[in-house]
């Protein structure tokens, strides 16, 4: 009990970035957790063919929601709240009313082909109504969110999300079950309605807000700026979700619902993986402009240390994982997941190396270098999958973000001359990332008592490690409030 009062006084001495930040990062693992949540429910009710049709609805669902929006509530948006903050409001919804005129566009083009485009991505024409519907109105949503995180008005922004979690989690379960004549519709329309019913409300307040006289001033900014950015949102889409895409058109909806849930399962992960690198990022990008290397290398092996142990202990998880997330008929896909954390894990791990780049506005090969990945990913799937099976595209995955990362450190070291991660140390602890996926696939074989010891072993390791190292993780947080404020 100590313990804890001590933590909420020091919660409640903090400044409000860090309280701020604490928040934002509370509501981002519940919002994306979502799905992961309701899965050990709604997977006993699907079959695994609907598992898989699902898996791809959201596949597509992802490449759409580039092309509908163009992502103008991503980068635009936010240079514009930090450089003419008091613009806030007419930024807002000048961009948000350009948001949905090219949404209008798009899926107006997009229905057109209706029949011959639900046929080619092996879903319903109802399921892509509700797809359209649910992308514009989380547009929005977006719209009104990212404001918040500026402002740090944590509060309304947690009241929101936490809200629609409540309310999306109760709908879809309730809807998946009931609906019986066709469960996957139910799932789609639980998710959907109640987002669109608060999109409605806050575009109101949105275009209130603003200016009507300034309305269209940012659209043509807006839209140069994103352009050039499509193709590579598109390529990490891609990247990121070909492969159940391809499983269904060359494997069958059943290998697509496999690998859904195991990928599920293993992109857990990211939740971690992206709270650490949303702290790790200002400080790297600091530390490179200041030239700070010492400092650089410090927080980059620590952040290492702790997404590497935490990759390895998912690994060692994953029957109980899989069993919890779909039950016995989907353990089959357990001796994949090493090999698709492995993946996750460099899908974001190049971002170490990427923010020289940044910094440096050197980020012309950013987009060839996303594209080659999923050029690679895309190829090695169309020709191992008919050949492997499904299983396959959890090794061209690594094989595609390995490249990435690889790519991104050569670049950053022609654009610096030199090293400044100290990348044969970086090599070392990634070499416990490959050794534990090799021993977790001998466990999973093998004797249940031993992972289990493997387990609680990394348990103690890592609590003694953040014990040592808790100066130097209490720095990386309070760097990064400093930077952030």
């Amino acid at each position: 009990m100590t313990g804890i009062k001590k933590l909420l006084t020091t919660y409640r001495n903090s400044n409000i970035v860090v309280r701020a930040g604490i928040w934002f990062l509370l509501v981002t693992v519940i919002d994306k957790g979502i799905a992961v949540i309701t899965q050990p429910i709604v997977n006993r009710i699907l079959s695994v063919e609907e598992v898989g049709v699902f898996g791809v609805y959201n596949s597509w669902r992802s490449v759409f929601a580039v092309l509908a929006t163009f992502n103008l509530f991503g980068g635009i948006l936010e240079v514009h709240l930090t450089k003419t903050p008091e613009e806030k409001n007419d930024v807002v919804a000048s961009l948000c009313s350009l948001s949905l005129l090219i949404s209008l566009i798009f899926w107006f083009v997009f229905f057109l082909f209706g029949n011959q485009l639900s046929a080619f991505l092996g879903l319903k024409k109802i399921y892509l109504v509700f797809m359209a519907l649910a992308i514009t109105a989380e547009t929005i949503i977006h719209f009104w969110t990212v404001p918040k995180r500026f402002e740090y008005l944590y509060k309304p922004y947690a009241l929101l999300i936490v809200g629609l979690f409540i309310v999306k989690t109760t709908a879809s379960v309730l809807l998946t079950y009931f609906l019986k004549e066709d469960r996957v519709l139910g799932r789609i329309v639980g998710l959907a309605v109640p987002p669109l019913i608060v999109a409605v409300v806050l575009l109101v307040q949105i275009i209130y807000r603003g200016q009507k006289s300034r309305l269209t001033a940012y659209w043509k900014h807006g839209f140069l700026f994103n352009l050039p950015l499509i193709p590579h949102y598109l390529s990490s889409i891609l990247l990121a979700s070909s492969d159940k895409i391809m499983i269904q058109k060359l494997s069958g909806k059943a290998d697509a619902g496999l690998y859904t849930v195991a990928y599920s399962f293993s992109s857990l992960a990211l939740i971690v993986f992206n709270a650490l690198n949303n702290t790790y990022n200002p400080i790297s990008m600091k530390a490179i402009k200041s030239k700070n290397y010492s400092a650089l290398r410090k927080s980059t092996e620590l952040i290492i240390i702790l997404s590497v142990g935490f990759s390895v202990l998912m690994m060692l998880l994953a029957p109980e994982g899989i069993w919890l997330l779909g039950g016995d008929k989907y353990l089959g896909t357990v001796d994949i997941i090493p090999v698709l954390i492995v993946g996750i894990y460099f899908s974001s791990f190049y971002f170490v190396f990427s923010n020289v780049e940044f910094v440096y506005e050197k980020n012309k090969l950013i987009f060839p270098i996303t594209l080659c990945g999923a050029v690679i990913n895309i190829g090695l799937n169309y020709y191992l999958i008919p050949i492997l099976g499904y299983k396959a595209a959890a090794y061209t995955t690594f094989i595609g973000y390995l490249f990435i990362a690889v790519s991104h450190y050569l670049v950053s070291r022609k654009i610096l001359g030199e090293d400044i991660y100290n990348i044969k140390r970086i090599i070392v602890i990634l070499t416990a990332l490959f050794l534990g996926s090799f021993v977790s696939m001998i466990l999973y074989r093998h004797d249940n008592i031993i992972r289990h010891v493997c387990i609680g072993c990394i348990v103690v390791v890592g609590t003694i490690i953040a014990y040592k190292r808790k100066a130097q993780i209490i720095s990386l947080i309070s760097k990064k409030s400093d930077y952030s404020s």
